[in-house]
């Protein structure tokens, strides 16, 4: 569904049966997809940066036990 046709069917969309219900599970999955912002194309993956974080914890715990 595009944005057009789901503004133009909001009405009926929250008037619906366990509507209001259907609309925050659709925003919610939307966001868990990340379709409700613009993403940059700059930005590294996920995965890369646990790693980067996992490396700097073990760095950190290094220090301390020094």
């Amino acid at each position: 569904m595009n944005p057009d046709v789901f503004f133009e069917n909001f009405e009926l969309l929250a008037d619906a049966p366990n509507g209001v219900q259907k609309l925050r599970e659709l925003i919610l999955q939307l966001a868990v997809m990340g379709k409700l912002v613009p993403h940059d194309p700059n930005d590294e993956p996920a995965s890369i940066l646990v790693e980067r974080i996992k490396t700097e914890k073990k760095k950190l715990n290094k220090k301390r036990k020094k």
